[in-house]
This record gives C-alpha cells, sequence and structure tokens, in this order.
C-alpha cells in the first residue's frame, strides 16, 4: 500500500498535481507581500499587518520550493 503511494505520488499524476500545487502556493506566498506594496502597509490582517505576512510568505516560499525540489524517498 505505501509503495503504492510512493509510486502515485513520487511520479506520473501525483508529480503534476504536486507541481501545480507547490507553484499555485508559491506564487500564494507573494500575495501578502503584492498589499504590502499596494498601498496598505499600515493596515492588518486581522491581527497582523501585511508586512509580518509577507515575511511570512516569503519564509513559506522558502521551505515549499525546498520541498518541492527535494527528491522523494525511494522505499
Amino acid at each position: 500500500m505505501i509503495d503504492l503511494l510512493l509510486k502515485f505520488f513520487g511520479g506520473g499524476i501525483g508529480q503534476a498535481v504536486g507541481g501545480g500545487i507547490a507553484n499555485t502556493v508559491s506564487i500564494a506566498a507573494f500575495v501578502p507581500a503584492f498589499m504590502w506594496f499596494t498601498g496598505h502597509k499600515d493596515e492588518t490582517l486581522i491581527v497582523l499587518s501585511y508586512g509580518d505576512t509577507a515575511v511570512m510568505g516569503a519564509i513559506l516560499f522558502v521551505v515549499v520550493k525546498i520541498v518541492h525540489y527535494t527528491s522523494p524517498i525511494k522505499a
């Protein structure tokens, strides 16, 4: 069962879906930075400023890209 899941997520359709999700999340990570640079520097998003969420988005972008480019573990 685990081997089947690894094959699904490690290649073929799983790789395409994973790549699409990783790219979408990477783009979404920059939305707070875009909002911050477009005149919303002093506004808040829940309890965080757009500047705070921009920094978190940049960190998440790096983490997502590292995970995306890391080879899957071979079972």
